[in-house]
């Protein structure tokens, strides 16, 4: 292995380090059993759900290069020992940005924003250092082009 490039490439080796951490540091992302789509503990949130950039539920009709979707990180829903961060992710593969309708958060707390990777190196990733706190009354997020964004919502 040629180590020269962990240097010559430090912004995605950094990016990818921190991904993999974020991604051992919650169990949202660690699930036992797969999506269903269905709301296990009663809490009126799925475990999965998928929206349209503007905020409604997903129709999967006609061609659309933008994605949204929520996991609820409830302990029963990923089935753990503790209650996770709920998550919003939002996937722009289109050329142009797109502004998103950010859906209410599953257990009422303010979105942060943790990935945005149309940022320039490093404030592309947030964790584990600091997340950025989006005002309550931020209802939109601008997704650039082919990038795409998560937000967590602590409990």
């Amino acid at each position: 292995y040629d180590w020269s490039l962990v240097e010559k490439h430090a912004d995605i080796y950094r990016f990818a380090k921190s991904v993999i951490a974020l991604r051992k540091a919650h169990p949202v992302f660690r699930r036992r059993k797969f999506f269903t789509g269905s709301d296990i503990n009663g809490d009126r949130f799925p475990d999965i759900r998928w929206y349209n950039t503007d905020g409604r539920d997903a129709t999967w009709s006609g061609v659309s290069r933008m994605l949204m979707l929520t996991l609820d990180g409830s302990k029963e829903e990923i089935g753990a020992n503790r209650d996770d961060v709920d998550v919003l992710m939002m996937f722009n593969t289109h050329i142009r940005p797109n502004l998103f309708t950010l859906p209410l958060t599953p257990h009422g707390k303010a979105w942060q924003l943790v990935i945005d990777t149309s940022l320039p190196s490093p404030l592309d990733i947030h964790w584990p250092e600091q997340t950025i706190n989006l005002p309550p009354s931020k209802k939109h997020y601008l997704v650039k082009p082919r990038s795409t964004v998560v937000l967590f919502s602590n409990w």
